[in-house]
């Protein structure tokens, strides 16, 4: 292995789904080394420092809103 982990390897080792993974990185910009547009990799301290952050807010990754439901939330109050 080079050391690199895909979207893949990441939502694997994370317990998530490879979508999760890929929008979390791009809304969240969660730590990845990017290649391209298309491709990217994460290193292993990017894992440990992903799962850092969680830690610290004392938080689980479902239990963070993905950005369409804070939009969709935001869309609600404004209609109110």
């Amino acid at each position: 292995m080079n050391g690199l982990l895909s979207a893949a390897d990441l939502a694997e080792r994370l317990g998530i789904s490879e979508e999760l993974a890929k929008r979390k990185t791009t809304e969240q910009d969660w730590p990845c080394v990017r290649f391209s547009a298309r491709t990217i990799r994460y290193r292993e301290e990017h894992v440990e420092q992903i799962v850092a952050r969680y830690e610290r807010a004392g938080s689980t990754l479902s239990a963070v809103p993905d950005s369409g439901q804070t939009e969709r939330s935001k869309q609600r109050s404004k209609a109110s």
